[in-house]
């Protein structure tokens, strides 16, 4: 057993000691090889997926939220949501037949002026290889079989430098594209690179049902139903990591971690 593998087990025990009522929303970008900070493997995508049907994990559509979060005490034991964010073409070639062998639901948010295209848009200050974008036949196929599609506005921008018109646009013409396309109510909304402010939040509110930010946690009765916890995917490097991301020992997870690194940066 790896120092890190040790490091997992000890949190895994911890956190079987704490008792609380939320689910992992889990965050996935692109499933390629590329090993970009926005990227899982493909075989390690397959991996996740089989130790969640091993372990009876609940895989619960992003829709069946609002219910549990208005009923304190009714998140099921072991309740994971997975969810892909901007819409890469490998979401349909990788994780999709693999989401079906196992009879899982799921959620992409795509921006909608990018279907077809390349993910142009400005990128965060990491490295993010250049990959083509989900076609609206793939997002329509898709959509037939337990995925939701939601919005992650038109072209991608964070909200936050927008002017207010400009939000408006963007969430406005993203929900009304999907819609179009793929013949059904578009309730789900995800925050480009995660940001958001009261005002945009009031906005989106008054037209979907639900929205995911960026705040890093574990969803639970107190949270915002349109500012839900997620956590990335990226913080799980290895399948020993991705057993405490989806465990309720996830809040002990990052401080540890952090003073790890820290320790083991100082003997170096």
């Amino acid at each position: 057993m790896t120092p890190s593998e040790f490091l997992y087990v000890i949190i895994r025990i911890m956190g079987s000691l704490h008792k609380d009522d939320g689910l992992t929303m889990l965050t996935y970008h692109s499933v390629d090889e590329s090993g970009s900070k926005i990227s899982v493997t493909p075989s390690e995508f397959a991996r996740q997926m089989q130790f969640l049907k091993d372990h009876w994990y609940q895989v619960l559509s992003l829709s069946q939220i609002p219910p549990l979060l208005r009923t304190p005490g009714r998140f099921p034991v072991n309740a994971v949501v997975l969810t892909f964010d901007d819409g890469y073409q490998n979401t349909y070639s990788h994780a999709f037949p693999i989401l079906q062998e196992h009879g899982f639901p799921a959620t992409v948010f795509i921006a909608t002026h990018f279907c077809g295209k390349r993910n142009d848009w400005p990128q965060p200050g990491f490295s993010v290889p250049s990959l083509p974008m989900l076609s609206w036949k793939e997002i329509e196929e898709m959509s037939r079989y337990q995925v939701e599609i939601g919005a992650h506005t038109h072209t991608h921008p964070n909200l936050t430098e927008l002017l207010q018109s400009e939000i408006e646009r963007e969430v406005l013409t993203s929900k009304k594209t999907i819609e179009q396309r793929i013949g059904n109510p578009c309730h789900l909304f995800a925050y480009p690179f995660g940001k958001v402010e009261e005002r945009i939040k009031r906005l989106v509110a008054s037209e979907f049902i639900i929205a995911c930010s960026g705040r890093l946690n574990r969803v639970t009765s107190r949270s915002d139903l349109h500012s839900l916890e997620r956590v990335d995917v990226g913080y799980a490097p290895h399948l020993s990591a991705f057993r405490v991301l989806v465990s309720r020992s996830f809040h002990l997870y990052l401080p540890i971690k952090q003073g790890y690194r820290s320790m083991i940066g100082r003997f170096r």
